[in-house]
């Protein structure tokens, strides 16, 4: 069996990244909603270290970092982080988002 999928005749999947009920594990947020996220104090002792870069064209390009923190209760988080950004006329904007937490 091959680890290869065909979804449409010019892109290939790994089988192992398709999960059956994906839609419900993925999520798109309002604005509203990062904001309400982004509440003051949330982190402390924060130091983040650069893993790479990827610019993907003139007007996008992808971050990966290493952060460690302290939450707002006192409980450590460690974590590999991916972002995205697309150039806009009036600068760069986050486009795409991810943190996958690592063991301490």
């Amino acid at each position: 069996m091959s680890l290869w999928i065909k979804s449409r005749p010019d892109v290939s999947i790994p089988r192992f990244l398709l999960y059956p009920r994906f839609s419900e594990m993925a999520g798109v947020m309002s604005k509203d909603d990062i904001a309400k996220s982004a509440e003051k104090g949330r982190w402390k002792d924060v130091s983040m270290q650069r893993k790479g870069m990827a610019r993907l064209s003139d007007t996008s390009a992808v971050i990966t970092y290493e952060c460690e923190a302290t939450r707002k209760n006192g409980q450590p988080y460690h974590a590999v982080v991916s972002s995205g950004y697309v150039s806009r006329p009036d600068g760069w904007k986050l486009a795409f988002h991810q943190q996958t937490a690592l063991a301490k």
